[in-house]
């Protein structure tokens, strides 16, 4: 390779947004996507491809790295092909990113899941906490008090959580909604359990800052629909912009009248 095609490569303003939807990647091109100093590295769909020995050289440059300059990380449905493993594939990637403000995991279809383990919780919230302010984690599994409580302690500026189709338990619906921040704008518990009406209202009522709500197949709906819109006019009648959730999958505040008169 010539002096003049090696600067070139090298420089990392040709590096800083990287978009890989739906490609298949090889492992090592991500390597150097990373190395030099991408900040905006979209993976969404794609397919990371690659040998035994390409997965390991992978994983041992990443860590050496120490730290990259990732700010935007999209991984939704991102997969591994062949002799590689996702899981160790994202924990290479997580650990040596310490500045993210937004991160995106999991899956699309409910019919496919991600399991996160404690290690990764520890690089997403005590490595990335100070920094991150969206974090997306539709169909993850493994998501309970212990793993939301990092999320409660180190990620304090966070303006949007997505927990679409994660299965909280009783014990971590509690959790979130006696704990979340009052700064969040926007929440997704789609297909999640409330358990009981009195959680919503405390969700409601600490986080007044809320614009984006969405309740969309929220399993416990028909019984407590009127709860959940009598406390979305009580407390967020001044910050909620956009709500979704039934009878309607979408509705403007100008329009949350007409739900309510629904309902009744």
């Amino acid at each position: 390779m010539s002096k003049r095609i090696r600067s070139i490569s090298m420089d990392e303003s040709l590096w800083e947004n990287v978009n890989l939807l739906f490609k298949k990647v090889p492992i090592g091109f991500l390597e150097l996507v990373i190395k030099n100093g991408c900040k905006y590295l979209s993976l969404f769909g794609a397919k990371l491809i690659g040998e035994t020995e390409d997965f390991i050289q992978f994983w041992e440059n990443t860590r050496a790295l120490k730290r990259n300059k990732l700010v935007y990380l999209e991984l939704m449905d991102c997969q591994v092909t062949g002799n590689g493993d996702y899981g160790v594939c994202l924990e290479s990637i997580l650990d040596s990113c310490h500045s993210l403000q937004k991160l995106s995991l999991g899956r699309m279809s409910d019919n496919d899941i991600l399991l996160l383990n404690p290690s990764i919780f520890y690089r997403i919230c005590l490595q990335n906490g100070k920094s991150l302010k969206v974090l997306n984690l539709p169909n993850c599994k493994g998501i309970d008090v212990k793993s939301l409580k990092m999320i409660v302690d180190y990620c304090k500026n966070l303006i949007e959580v997505d927990f679409p189709s994660t299965e909280l338990s009783e014990d971590s619906i509690n959790f979130v909604c006696e704990n979340f921040s009052i700064d969040t704008e926007n929440l997704c518990f789609r297909g999640q359990n409330f358990y009981h009406e009195d959680n919503f209202e405390r969700l409601i009522s600490r986080c007044t800052k809320l614009k984006t709500l969405e309740l969309n197949y929220t399993k416990s709906w028909k019984k407590q629909a009127k709860y959940f819109t009598g406390y979305i006019s009580e407390y967020l009648k001044d910050s909620l912009e956009t709500i979704y959730m039934p009878p309607k999958d979408y509705i403007s505040v100008t329009e949350f009248e007409t739900i309510m008169f629904d309902l009744r």
